[in-house]
């Protein structure tokens, strides 16, 4: 079964980053931060530091990077920083890359940090004071925010990810509607488990009309685990692709070599989170409601 895609374009992402960039120059070039950074700082290129959850190659966020690039001042001192967290991601290795950035960082002043994903955020949130003291943060990417979260952090502020999976399995399944059961691939990265929550949720809700089977019974699998598990799983099912950007052994996985073979061996169509998972070649359903989405309490 194919499903023409539509597709989360590359334009849609600069777009809305062109709003956030926005934002950070209204933070940036205000009267109370003008007033406080007088001298000869304004004849000075602004200082941007990316901070990004992951790795190069990863498709969304190297999007977002783009779109923040092509959208800031060309005079614009930017500097990147990867926190690789798809690779690795424990209490050991966090606490070493708060004391690399603080020693890299130390005595060094940004006029603004994006921070991009959960991994980075909740980083900034734990950290960020210490080490980039008094420095505004934009974040985006992010799925797990919760209320309160930002109560003892006036400085950030940012967009959130709004993904509308009910409506997707609903799609789906008239698409589908002999699909006896949702089959649902996920790891256990930070946005993993927020996006299984959610589906957990949903699950137990009975909203969807169908039972949930996670693939992942909780101890996380490896790709040939996963392979085998949709081999092995009755048809007619309907497939959703949540999040497999890393196995249970902590290795990130490229979702190019990923999808292709969760695609042939599926025991039915497959939907996906967002549409840069796939190419349109693959028979897929591509959730186009998955955007950035602005908080407007926030960003006021």
């Amino acid at each position: 079964m194919k499903v023409h895609p539509h597709l989360l374009t590359k334009s849609l992402i600069t777009s809305i980053l062109f709003l956030v960039v926005l934002t950070c120059a209204v933070i940036i070039f205000s009267p109370a931060t003008m007033a406080s950074r007088q001298g000869n700082i304004d004849e000075q290129p602004k200082r941007v530091l990316i901070l990004n959850s992951y790795h190069p190659g990863m498709p969304l966020s190297d999007e977002e990077i783009r779109g923040i690039k092509t959208t800031l001042p060309a005079d614009t001192a930017i500097f990147i920083e990867y926190m690789d967290t798809k690779r690795l991601r424990d209490a050991g290795y966090l606490s070493l890359l708060r004391e690399v950035y603080a020693m890299k960082y130390a005595g060094k002043r940004f006029d603004l940090i994006f921070s991009l994903d959960d991994d980075a955020l909740l980083f900034l949130l734990e950290h960020g004071q210490s080490i980039f003291k008094d420095i505004p943060v934009v974040f985006c990417g992010v799925n797990g925010l919760k209320p309160g979260m930002l109560d003892q952090a006036p400085l950030f502020t940012g967009v959130v990810e709004t993904m509308h999976v009910e409506r997707t399995l609903k799609t789906g399944l008239k698409l589908y509607p002999q699909a006896e059961r949702i089959l649902v691939v996920t790891d256990r990265s930070t946005t993993g488990a927020s996006n299984r929550a959610i589906l957990e949720e949903m699950a137990l809700s009975g909203r969807i009309g169908r039972p949930f089977v996670f693939l992942d019974e909780g101890h996380g699998l490896d790709l040939t685990e996963l392979i085998d598990k949709l081999r092995s799983s009755p048809r007619p099912s309907l497939v959703y692709h949540s999040d497999f950007f890393q196995d249970k052994y902590g290795h990130a996985l490229n979702p190019e070599s990923v999808m292709p073979l969760v695609s042939e061996n599926a025991p039915g169509p497959v939907l996906v989170l967002i549409s840069t998972l796939m190419e349109p070649p693959i028979g897929t359903l591509i959730d186009p409601a998955k955007v950035r989405d602005f908080r407007s309490d926030d960003l006021v």
